[in-house]
């Protein structure tokens, strides 16, 4: 009973506080609350970044990809992404509107992840460098993530000139729905 009459009373105060303030004192604490809600969201997605990052277990998954001209272009993300599950990565990039060599119209490529390097700076940004060594050679990766949105760009390089650069977001490995064409 005490519990109930202390929950009632609450809540008239806080109907009361709202009720004689001006458009212009709502309209700041709403910005205030929006302005508090986001500080706590970017710093639940730090906190996961690193979860992520630290333990090799996350995708991105890609909105662009370009190639070393820089041409971006609009990419699904279920078939354009990067797999780093403990030592273990998988790539694939293609458009989906047609079968390809992997049956999703692109290309498709898993290996055994190597050398993984990571830091960080103040701004809560990783850095994370590493190869893949898969039956079609050896490729290094660069990804730079931003913590707090969860944005991830990515370079993949191999042994020759060509490099191939994703633009997407990083996704816990037990969130995303990517789907793997065919390996050869």
């Amino acid at each position: 009973m005490k519990k109930i009459v202390i929950v009632m009373m609450s809540v008239l105060m806080i109907a009361s506080a709202g009720y004689g303030q001006s458009k212009k004192e709502l309209r700041a604490r709403e910005k205030q609350a929006k302005k508090e809600a986001r500080a706590r969201e970017e710093a639940m997605n730090k906190e996961l970044t690193k979860k992520m990052i630290e333990s090799r277990k996350f995708v991105l998954e890609a909105d662009f990809v370009s190639g070393k001209q820089g041409q971006r272009i609009s990419v699904t993300r279920t078939f354009n992404f990067i797999v780093v599950n403990g030592d273990k990565v998988a790539f694939q990039f293609a458009d989906g509107s047609h079968v390809g060599y992997n049956g999703v119209g692109g290309s498709f490529e898993e290996g055994n992840l190597r050398e993984y390097k990571f830091k960080t700076n103040k701004k809560g940004m990783y850095f994370v460098d590493f190869r893949i060594v898969s039956s079609g050679g050896t490729l290094f990766v660069h990804l730079s993530a931003i913590g707090a949105t969860l944005r991830v760009d990515a370079t993949i390089k191999g042994t020759s000139s060509a490099q191939l650069n994703y633009s997407g977001y990083l996704v816990p490995l037990d969130k995303s729905r990517v789907y793997k064409g065919v390996s050869f």
